[in-house]
């Protein structure tokens, strides 16, 4: 998380969605996103592109076909955002 976190801010990325990465951990994304660039926001606004981490999905079986958990979240991301799993 941390990896990517600092990856995607340096890239520019300013909003950080948190979709389900674990327990809470310290430090947490809008702590690592705020040290690379201290603008990054908590909260998303939908016409800027975000970051979404859902690395919460190792619990999904293949018959629950993930791919499509995944594809699911894609129609409401703004273009130029990211999606890390």
């Amino acid at each position: 998380m941390v990896r990517v976190v600092k990856f995607l801010a340096s890239a520019g990325i300013r909003q950080f969605l948190d979709i389900g990465t674990g327990f809470p951990a310290s430090p947490n994304v809008h702590e690592v996103a705020q040290a690379v660039a201290p603008g990054c926001a908590r909260g998303v606004c939908r016409q800027q592109p975000y970051g979404g981490l859902a690395c919460s999905l190792h619990h999904l079986e293949n018959e629950d076909n993930p791919a499509d958990v995944v594809a699911r979240y894609l129609p409401a991301f703004v273009p130029g955002s990211y999606l890390v799993v």
